[in-house]
């Protein structure tokens, strides 16, 4: 994000499904909780640096991960919606705004792996300015 309106707040969302089809059993883990979480368990605090999520299907050996290249304390809030869809917010807190300044990089990348030192280490090397 480059520019954003005077007195505005915004969040950086993603809707999805892991492996195509949702399924209470697909994953979620952060940079701090590096056991896969399902579907089903909720995430609305603030995901320390490096503030990245991970989502994945157990049936598959991938992951689809997303990284904002800036830390802050604002709220990162992730929910299932109505068991078909991953609804993940950086910035996010229900429908509060937190993200305030610019600019903002959110980068996306697929990984063929769900192990946490794996997406850590693919987010760690990718940090570079040819990434934003």
């Amino acid at each position: 994000m480059t520019k954003m309106p005077e007195g505005f707040k915004y969040w950086t969302l993603y809707e999805g499904i892991p492996g195509g089809d949702y399924n209470d059993t697909d994953w979620w883990m952060t940079s701090a909780i590096s056991e896969k979480q399902l579907l089903t368990k909720t995430h609305g605090e603030d995901i320390p640096a490096p503030e990245w999520i991970a989502f994945g299907d157990p049936k598959l050996k991938r992951s689809l991960y997303l990284y904002h290249h800036e830390d802050d304390a604002h709220p990162d809030r992730f929910y299932e919606m109505e068991k078909k869809m991953t609804v993940f917010g950086f910035g996010r807190k229900g429908i509060d705004k937190y993200l305030d300044s610019v600019p903002q990089s959110v980068s996306i990348g697929l990984l063929e792996s769900d192990e946490h030192g794996e997406i850590g280490r693919a987010i760690s090397g990718n940090q570079g300015e040819h990434w934003k």
